[in-house]
């Protein structure tokens, strides 16, 4: 009885962590690699998720006190059902954005600038830094966001 009563302590603790304390988004993107990282963490060491960009493929690996728990490609479904943008029903906060990007021709790099600033007004960017190469011998994108999210009002929007 003592062990139940500790378990579900243990459970109760969890979900009320699981509403209160925020989990820390990192997303990089780099084209002129090809590389793309998206990392989640939450009470970090406790636990991290990171997907990754393996040639035309997306794998999800998961940490629990940095030890790999689960390696699993990612296959992409069609979200028909849901009405409206996953991401903005998901209320990331604390968004930070930095770009550098560049194109051979300077009008698309102009276009793209404009794009990125009106883009960012839609989902309540706190900070945003572009660094547009109007001058660029080829085409690139990097792009570093952070940002935090309520896991358990995420998981809430998403059921």
């Amino acid at each position: 009885m003592t062990l139940l009563f500790i378990f579900l302590m243990l459970l109760l603790l969890f979900i009320v962590l699981l509403f209160t304390v925020a989990s820390r988004i990192n997303l990089s993107y780099d084209s002129a690699k090809s590389d793309m990282h998206l990392t989640l963490k939450w009470l970090h060491p406790l636990l991290r998720s990171v997907i990754v960009k393996e040639g035309s493929r997306l794998l999800i690996r998961v940490y629990l006190l940095n030890k790999r728990i689960l390696t699993k490609l990612i296959i992409p479904k069609q979200y028909t059902g849901r009405k409206g943008n996953i991401l903005r029903s998901l209320k990331p906060t604390e968004i930070h954005v930095n770009t550098q990007y560049g194109f051979r021709d300077p009008f698309v790099t102009g276009l793209a600038c404009s794009a990125v600033s009106a883009v960012s007004q839609f989902f309540n960017v706190e900070s945003l830094h572009q660094k547009p190469d109007f001058l660029a011998n080829s085409d690139y994108v990097n792009l570093d966001a952070t940002a935090k999210l309520n896991l358990g009002y995420s998981l809430m929007k998403l059921i």
